[in-house]
């Protein structure tokens, strides 16, 4: 019987979470050449062993509760995107590799782990098939491999209250009518970000998230309510836990700006505004606040309380914008890379970027149906010099 996963059961809230392809998190690489199937096949078994959660998939518990449940056998490399993760050929797992061509795409449930996750285990399929005898993750055998971040309720510091999502921010409802998402796609070089980020005195994540800012302004220019930017938290460092597989991005830091900040001319006012945000709210206390308020919820029996909890919780934020580093490909590959992708469906505003050798590549996800973010994104990039 799979062991209870309360982390799991916070995602698996949604069910479409669990095992449906178009809410999985994504990261899709397009090579220069078409991509050997019989050799990447070779480096997801490899890869497999190195991050043995990905032969993990869901089983329903008592409540709101689910456990993981570990798969004998082998994740096959997949000639199609599938619907569900958890198809037959695919043996019920919640993680899918599919390669078309010279794309290869990395699918994998949020149940079953978080950003950082995927990360490990794209970067191990790399390079097992560049040829490389290590990867970054080594953690499988480590005593924390499995520890679940909402296992326990953590002891809280006294006046403990967390970032509670802001009341009124400007929010883009989904489109209307159904139509595909609009994944726009924008390469800079990497050396000019790096540069740009620290000539300015900030980091990468404090940029981004003003480039993001702005971009959803100068599209929205009516707007008067203020900017709500919400950055995903890696809370492994904070409880000690660095191999955990579980998902452990459940907090989340907010960047509230208001309009009058996302002129161009007050830049400097505005990335300072956000790294004071995010440096107050960064904390182990505000962390191990947020952790236990997700575990209350999925024990909480009131449903208007949990519901309550919920709206709390979950905000109504502008967009999400994360920073995934430079590590997710290994040199090897790095100059035969033509672009990334990465996302997931769980706002209809969403800004990734990651470096890949000399590129950084930026995936927005735009599901508000206006297509007003596309030359906004643009103008906002070429204004800092990564764009044009």
């Amino acid at each position: 019987m799979g062991e209870i996963s309360y982390s799991a059961s916070v995602f698996a809230l949604d069910p479409r979470q669990i095992n449906d392809a178009k809410k999985s998190q994504w990261i899709r690489i397009t090579m220069d050449a078409t991509i050997d199937v019989t050799n990447m096949q070779k480096a997801v078994d490899r890869a497999c062993e190195a991050c043995p959660y990905v032969m993990y998939s869901l089983e329903k518990k008592e409540g709101r509760l689910y456990g993981h449940v570990q798969h004998p056998g082998t994740l096959k490399v997949l000639d199609h995107i599938p619907e569900k993760l958890d198809e037959e050929e695919n043996q019920g797992l919640l993680t899918a590799v599919c390669v078309i061509g010279s794309t290869v795409t990395f699918m994998q449930s949020h149940c079953l782990t978080d950003g950082n996750g995927i990360f490990w285990f794209v970067r191990a399929v790399l390079d097992f098939y560049a040829g490389n005898d290590k990867t970054l993750y080594n953690g499988a055998t480590a005593p924390d491999f499995n520890k679940d971040p909402l296992a326990e309720r953590w002891p809280e510091a006294d006046g403990a209250e967390g970032q509670a999502a802001p009341a009124t921010v400007f929010s883009r409802p989904e489109a209307e009518m159904p139509f595909e998402d609009e994944n726009l796609q924008y390469h800079a070089s990497a050396e000019a970000f790096q540069k740009l980020y620290k000539s300015l005195h900030c980091s990468p994540q404090v940029l981004l998230t003003a480039i993001a800012a702005r971009a959803v302004q100068e599209a929205y220019p009516e707007n008067a309510d203020m900017i709500s930017v919400r950055i995903p938290v890696n809370a492994r460092a904070a409880l000690e836990t660095p191999n955990t597989f579980q998902n452990s991005s459940l907090v989340n830091l907010r960047a509230e700006l208001s309009p009058t900040l996302l002129q161009e001319e007050k830049t400097e006012e505005l990335l300072t505004a956000i790294a004071e945000q995010m440096g107050t709210q960064n904390t182990k206390e505000d962390t191990i606040y947020q952790l236990n308020q997700w575990r209350d919820l999925i024990l909480e029996t009131d449903q208007t309380r949990f519901y309550q909890m919920i709206q709390k919780m979950a905000g109504s934020d502008s967009m999400v914008v994360s920073y995934l580093g430079k590590f997710l490909v290994p040199d090897e590959i790095a100059p035969h890379v033509m672009e990334i992708k990465e996302g997931i469906r769980l706002f209809p505003l969403m800004l990734y970027a990651v470096i890949c050798g000399e590129k950084l590549e930026i995936t927005v996800r735009d599901a508000t149906g206006d297509r007003k973010l596309q030359q906004a994104m643009e103008n906002v990039l070429s204004a800092f010099g990564l764009f044009g």
